[in-house]
């Protein structure tokens, strides 16, 4: 009876022993399990990142091709520039460059009349010198400055204002730049008188150099 316990008790041991290898087996393959698995998912991340950056080194070789292409373009635009340039006379580019700067005398808004004289209703009276400068560049520097009104300072060709003026403004823009003269209550009949130069009256295309402003 003792022999048959005994022997009883091996073999529970001996499945007991089994069992827990079996499960730490169990165990050990599961954990091998998940590490594939995220291996595979690392691989996909990187090879997606990798097709990512060579669709991306694509795209930046071919911005470089078509930057210099471009830049070819403007070399060889700039270079037809130059030789249409080199068969112009003086006169010719002088009047180029002249195109470049627009020049506007207005009132209220208002152009003033090849003949110089402009009537107002209003008794506050802003008489607008601008300076238009135009956007495209292809033009050399030296021609371009050749184009302005002489002087340091475009307004200095309003020679004489009378009566003076109550305030005087500048509004200064990217491409337009403006002096202002506002009087701010002139009296009904009454007269202002505005003296240019001869080369702001061709300029702005006038008949006269003075200019008068009446007020109904």
């Amino acid at each position: 009876m003792k022999k048959f316990s005994l022997l009883i008790l091996l073999m529970c041991l001996t499945i007991g022993v089994l069992s827990g290898c079996m499960s730490d087996q169990t165990i050990k393959s599961g954990e091998e399990d998940n590490n594939l698995e995220e291996v595979e998912q690392n691989h996909e991340e990187l090879s997606k990142l990798a097709a990512e950056n060579e669709e991306l080194q694509r795209q930046i070789e071919s911005y470089e091709m078509e930057a210099e292409n471009i830049q070819q373009y403007i070399i060889s635009y700039q270079s037809q520039i130059d030789e249409m340039f080199n068969l112009l006379n003086e006169d010719q580019k002088l009047a180029l460059a002249q195109a470049y700067w627009q020049y506007e005398l207005t009132v209220n808004e208002t152009n003033i009349p090849d003949d110089g004289v402009i009537e107002i209703e209003n008794q506050e009276v802003v008489i607008s010198l601008s300076q238009h400068q135009s956007e495209d560049t292809y033009l050399p520097y030296e021609l371009i400055e050749l184009g302005r009104l002489s002087g340091e300072y475009f307004h200095e060709h309003i020679l004489q204002v009378k009566p003076e003026q109550d305030e005087e403004t500048w509004r200064d823009g990217t491409i337009v730049t403006a002096y202002e003269l506002i009087f701010t209550d002139l009296a009904s009949g009454s007269e202002v008188e505005i003296t240019i130069t001869d080369e702001l009256k061709e300029r702005l295309g006038l008949q006269t150099d003075l200019l008068i402003i009446r007020i109904k």
